[in-house]
């Protein structure tokens, strides 16, 4: 039953995730490559980011909050105050 309830937390990750992604760099009105340019990564990854293809990590993640300005809950659907989600 943990198994099974790791594994439905995980695909709800994959799909809340690139949402919040988007939607943060959106408001932040930013590009693709821009993002990028301001983490070290190419527009590539960050376009994968926000499809779903790959996950951005730790270190990543601590710098989109701060490039987003957002808590990294933001990211998890915890919390997004005025979202709508």
């Amino acid at each position: 039953m943990e198994e099974n309830k790791n594994s439905t937390s995980r695909n709800q990750l994959k799909e809340i995730l690139p949402k919040r992604l988007k939607m943060c760099r959106e408001n932040a009105g930013l590009s693709l490559r821009d993002v990028a340019k301001k983490i070290n990564k190419t527009a590539a990854t960050v376009c994968k980011w926000e499809a779903g293809d790959i996950m951005p990590y730790g270190e990543t993640l601590l710098q989109l909050c701060d490039l987003y300005n957002v808590d990294i809950t933001t990211f998890f659907g915890v919390s997004f105050l005025g979202s709508g989600f």
